[in-house]
């Protein structure tokens, strides 16, 4: 990794502007997030309620980030800039969207009747978040850094061609195995059907699939490691091939065991090393990605409930509609249910502020269960319960969980975790250590020079962050283990610190 004239370094943290032109970028957002919450409110009464003035003081603060990354302020993949755009879709836009929807969650008893108060309850202590996220990050980006910088990693061209190659060969061997092992492609399909109707097929493998799914990223990472050297960007062609045959390993390579977040965060990654240590991507880029993702996830939905009969779903809008209302799995599920966290957010507040009775709890139980997941239970056969006894006790009651065929699997969100072990009043605080990952992110990348070999992990990382607000810890903590471990190692070993 020669080169250093690819990498905008000082993109990834916003050079500093003048007070009207960084009130006018607050100002910017909260006009935008009025014309929103406005334009809801013309389709319906139902939005004549006060929970609309915390949801669009969220947007406006989130919104800031967003419209810093959507007019070129920040670079593509600066984390507070992705972050503002996730943000603002998962903590302004889907709320509204519940209420416009009528929107209610699958299978739930003792919903509210009116989510609004709820969502407006959820706004408030969201908006406080937000303040504490931003603080935390700016102390953190602009610590000063002591003594000289650090020395930067530099890639050892046969360490890491050693690396790359061993790690390529373990990862494929032991992903034939695996097909070897379940009788093919479509005897592991039929496994995953299996799973799907309750047969645990996969118990004992997730060490197995963190080294053998990892060969999609190990080969992306050779692969701009060995173009870095030479003088002259690759062309778009050659990169559009790249990412084509790339999603069509992360397919083999896991994806058709029902992992959507494997493949779609393995896109982000192998994206973002084109964009840090190839050619930097054009934003354009996003009018092609964005809608892809967008209908890739939409069709997967119907292949993670019903495996390969999910085809039926590309033969028609009439047999899409069937399939829809057989799995739930319509465009309402995906955008909240799969892309935000507001429903269920809100109805645990609920829950936890007028039943109190019925739920105690985690004090912190969920965080430690999730690290104890680590630990194989062939080692430890009594690990402690993991975040989904909790989950399951606040949607159906105290001793729910282990008492009956009732279990929740829902994802609760940074948010959601936090009033699961300590209740809502501490759900500003949560968004500290969130704050801490992008501001750490920032600068870290600040003091990076072009050709340092940590570019490479710079988009797992980057992903990390905004899995903080989506996800459970015991989810995050697998994604660490799992995606990130193995590549981290490669670079790690491949590389040397400059003197």
């Amino acid at each position: 990794m020669e080169r250093a004239d690819s990498l905008p370094v000082s993109a990834i943290v916003r050079r500093p502007v003048n007070i009207g032109v960084r009130l006018g970028r607050l100002l910017l957002p909260l006009y935008i997030s009025a014309a929103v919450a406005g334009f809801f409110a013309l389709t319906s009464d139902e939005f004549e309620h006060w929970f609309l003035i915390p949801l669009v003081l969220c947007g406006a603060v989130i919104g800031a980030d967003a419209v810093d990354w959507l007019f070129g302020k920040a670079d593509l993949f600066d984390p507070a800039g992705l972050l503002g755009v996730t943000g603002y879709y998962f903590l302004f836009v889907s709320p509204l969207m519940v209420v416009a929807w009528n929107h209610r969650l699958l299978y739930l008893p003792n919903q509210p009747d009116d989510y609004r108060s709820w969502l407006g309850g959820m706004a408030i202590l969201n908006l406080a978040g937000l303040f504490v996220y931003r603080a935390v990050r700016r102390f953190v980006t602009r610590m000063p850094t002591p003594g000289k910088p650090a020395a930067p990693w530099l890639i050892d061209n046969q360490r890491f061609g050693i690396a790359v190659l061993l790690t390529l060969a373990v990862s494929i061997g032991l992903q034939t195995w695996v097909y070897v092992a379940y009788g093919g492609i479509s005897g592991y399909i039929a496994a995953y059907m299996a799973w799907l109707a309750g047969e645990d097929s996969f118990k004992g493998t997730a060490w197995l699939f963190s080294i053998s799914e990892s060969f999609p990223i190990l080969g992306m990472i050779g692969f701009a490691a060995a173009l870095r050297k030479k003088r002259t960007p690759p062309g778009w062609i050659l990169l559009g091939a790249a990412m084509t045959v790339f999603f069509a390993l992360e397919m083999l390579f896991g994806g058709l065991r029902g992992s959507r977040g494997n493949t779609v965060w393995g896109l982000f990654w192998a994206a973002g090393v084109i964009h840090f240590c190839l050619r930097p991507l054009p934003r354009r880029i996003l009018f092609v990605g964005l809608p892809f993702l967008i209908v890739f996830m939409y069709f997967y939905g119907f292949y993670k409930e019903l495996g390969p009969n999910a085809v039926q779903a590309l033969q028609g809008e009439e047999e899409r509609t069937q399939l829809a209302e057989k799995t739930k799995r319509n465009s309402e599920m995906l955008l909240l249910s799969d892309f935000s966290r507001a429903d269920v957010q809100s109805f645990l507040l609920f829950r936890l502020i007028t039943t109190p009775e019925n739920y105690s709890y985690a004090l912190g139980q969920t965080y430690f269960g999730a690290l104890a997941l680590a630990i194989p239970s062939a080692v430890w056969p009594g690990r402690p319960p993991s975040k989904v006894k909790w989950t399951t006790e606040a949607e159906y009651g105290e001793g729910a969980y282990g008492a009956g065929p009732l279990i929740s699997s829902r994802v609760y969100g940074l948010q959601g975790e936090t009033m699961l072990n300590f209740g809502p009043w501490l759900v500003p605080l949560a968004f500290a250590p969130l704050g801490l990952a992008v501001g750490a992110v920032r600068r870290m990348t600040r003091r990076m020079i072009p050709s340092d070999s940590r570019w490479l992990l710079v988009p797992f990382c980057i992903v990390f962050c905004i899995l903080i607000l989506l996800n459970d810890s015991d989810v995050n903590l697998f994604y660490l283990l799992k995606t990130g471990a193995l590549p981290a190692l490669v670079v790690l070993v491949g590389s040397r610190k400059a003197k």
